[in-house]
């Protein structure tokens, strides 16, 4: 017997990553399409001419303008945290995937913090 910890591959934390991200972007979307697709008051819609875009369509359109950032950001971070959590502390995929995604999603935040700024 010896004293040697197993090792994980980081490939079981990264799909525990992929899965928080997913729930998070359905979640999202599951929300978007609840708002009203029309705007309150009987303002027009549309952008431009002193219009303004529907709950609906503007929260997608953050997100079509947002989204893809903060998903690389996170997914690259995430993705590097699971590897050196799983290279360090063994084989716990779900711990060390919920971590990596909570760091991921954490560092996309201060980043966009940064970004705005």
């Amino acid at each position: 017997m010896t004293g040697r910890t197993r090792r994980g591959s980081a490939f079981g934390a990264v799909s525990v990553l992929f899965g928080w991200y997913t729930a998070a972007a359905c979640a999202f979307l599951a929300w978007a399409m609840s708002l009203p697709e029309v705007n309150p008051g009987g303002q027009c819609t549309g952008i431009g001419w002193g219009c303004a875009l529907p709950p609906q369509d503007g929260a997608l359109f953050a997100a079509s303008m947002f989204g893809p950032p903060i998903a690389v950001v996170a997914l690259l971070v995430g993705a590097l945290v699971a590897k050196v959590l799983t290279e360090r502390r063994g084989s716990d995929s779900l711990k060390h995937g919920s971590l990596a995604a909570a760091a991921g999603l954490l560092s996309a935040g201060a980043a966009g913090l940064v970004w705005a700024v």
